[in-house]
């Protein structure tokens, strides 16, 4: 993997583009999340006339899954949790939840 880093002045689509590549192994909504931070930064120096093209606004971010749903309980889940009562001492510790990003579009 190439951990150059290049000037702003000299981003072209291709470099873009390797960079798209090396956000290869991970999770799409990693792969999103990070193409999404740099495309509007793009936009941005272009709109200030540091760049001459908008090189980001080629390039396509991945969609992300829908993972609500996940985060849901369902109706025997919540069941279980009314049956606990407020008793601390029939109540488990709940291991901590995942971070849940909204995917920005």
């Amino acid at each position: 993997m190439n951990t150059a880093i290049t000037p702003l002045r000299a981003v072209t689509l291709a470099v873009l583009q390797v960079f798209a590549d090396t956000l290869a192994g991970r999770a799409p909504a990693s792969r999103g999340r990070a193409l999404s931070a740099v495309k509007p930064l793009l936009a941005f120096v272009h709109h200030l006339g540091y760049l001459a093209f908008d090189v980001g606004a080629t390039v396509a971010v991945p969609p992300v899954k829908g993972t609500l749903a996940v985060c849901i309980l369902d109706e025997a889940a919540a069941h279980r949790l009314l049956a606990l009562g407020a008793d601390p001492a029939q109540r488990r510790p709940a291991p901590p939840a995942p971070r849940r990003w909204p995917a920005r579009l």
